[in-house]
C-alpha cells in the first residue's frame, strides 16, 4: 500500500479527526479492506454462476498456432463484460483480436489487440472464424447446459449479431437457446400444473 494517504483520507481525516496524527493513513486503511472485501464477495458470488472458458485451434503452421477462445464469465470490476470471442496465437500467446459486449449504456462492442491488428482485418478473421465447423462446435458445448444459455444467451447472440450476423455459430447457437428455452419454458409450465 501507499505510504502517503489519499487527498480523500486527508479531507475526512481533517474533518472528522482533526488532532489524530494517522488519521488519514487509518481511513485509507479502511477504505482498502473494505474494496478487498467486496471484491472477495464478488468472487465468491460468482462461483455461484454458470460459466465457460474453453479454446479451439483455428490455424497451424510450422512457426505458430492460433486458437479461437470462448469466455462466457461472470463481470468482475476489471472485466465489466461476460461474453468475449478471442483470437491469439502461441508461443507467446498474444491476442490477434478480442471482442467483447459491454453493458454501458444501450449496450457496445468493445475491441482490442495485443498485435496491433487493424479492427478492419479483425472484422474478416472472425467473420471466417464463426463459420468453421470447429467453432460452431465450441459454441454448442458451452450452450448445450441450459444455465449457460439462461445466463449469457442475451449478450452472445448480440455480439454474434454485431459482429457477423450471417455466420453458421450465430445461427446454430441462436436455434439451440430457442430449443432450450421452449423446453424450459415447458418444463415450468408442466410443474406448475403438478402443484394445483
Amino acid at each position: 500500500m501507499n505510504d502517503k494517504p489519499s487527498p480523500l483520507a486527508i479531507k475526512l481525516a481533517a474533518r472528522f479527526a482533526p488532532k489524530k496524527l494517522d488519521a488519514a493513513k487509518e481511513i485509507d486503511n479502511i477504505v482498502e479492506w473494505h474494496w478487498r472485501d467486496e471484491r472477495e464477495n464478488i468472487r465468491k458470488i460468482n462461483a455461484l454462476l454458470p460459466s465457460f472458458c474453453d479454446n479451439i485451434g483455428v490455424f497451424r503452421n510450422q512457426d505458430r498456432g492460433e486458437f479461437f477462445e470462448l469466455q462466457l464469465l461472470p463481470s468482475e470490476p476489471h472485466a465489466p463484460y461476460e461474453v468475449q470471442f478471442k483470437r491469439y496465437a502461441v508461443p507467446g500467446r498474444y491476442w490477434i483480436y478480442g471482442f467483447n459486449y459491454q453493458h454501458e449504456g444501450s449496450g457496445r462492442v468493445v475491441y482490442g489487440s495485443e498485435s496491433d491488428e487493424p479492427l478492419a482485418k479483425s472484422l474478416k478473421l472472425i467473420e471466417t472464424d464463426l463459420n468453421k465447423p470447429q467453432v460452431v462446435k465450441l459454441f454448442e458445448l458451452a450452450f448445450s447446459v441450459e444455465r449457460v444459455v439462461c445466463r449469457y444467451r442475451h449478450d452472445t447472440l448480440t455480439l454474434l449479431s454485431m459482429l457477423a450476423p450471417k455466420s453458421k455459430a450465430y445461427r446454430v447457437i441462436n436455434k439451440l437457446c430457442e430449443k432450450t428455452m421452449e423446453a424450459r419454458k415447458v418444463r415450468i409450465e408442466a410443474a406448475k400444473k403438478e402443484e394445483k
